[in-house]
């Protein structure tokens, strides 16, 4: 039974990391976790002061999971396994349509008075403010209303 027990304890420490490297949380970490268990359970039950063994291998464990965050924090892998920014509701980014008020564009197809501007590379459906726009015309985003960008023509007399 003690080989038993060193089996499954093994095999479960090999799906485990298994699971670490696979996203999400699938057979290999529930079939690990239930090996892992079981070792512990066979060599509660079967070995002599075998909960005091099992309650060193959890202080190991428990070592072994400090060491390994040190290093990771050691070598800044850290911060490509935990998120550590914030969202600022008050920055305006370009994934946010406030970012463009104010900006001027270039329209790459008709308005009429939906069609395609160029804001610097970054092409955006907008509406006209109800008027016709030809191509290649200068513009202005003048609003943002319900997701949607309202431009006026820029006059270049």
């Amino acid at each position: 039974m003690l080989w038993l027990s060193i089996l499954l304890l093994l095999i479960g420490a090999g799906l485990l990391c298994i699971e670490v490297t696979i996203p999400g949380f699938g057979i290999c970490g529930i079939s690990g976790i239930a090996s892992v268990l079981a070792s512990m359970i066979i060599t509660i039950v079967t070995i002599p002061f075998g909960f005091f063994i099992v309650l060193i291998e959890l202080i190991l464990l428990a070592l072994f999971f400090r060491i390994i965050w040190n290093y990771l924090k050691k070598k800044q892998l850290y911060g490509k396994l935990i998120l550590n920014e914030t969202l600022n509701s008050e920055e305006k980014e370009i994934g946010s349509l406030d970012y463009f008020m104010g900006k001027e564009g270039i329209t790459k197809t008709p308005l009429k008075p939906f069609g395609m501007v160029d804001f610097n590379g970054v092409n955006l459906q907008v509406s006209s403010e109800g008027s016709y726009v030809q191509e290649n015309r200068k513009i202005k985003v003048v609003e943002i209303k319900g997701g949607k960008i309202i431009v006026r023509q820029i006059n270049t007399n």
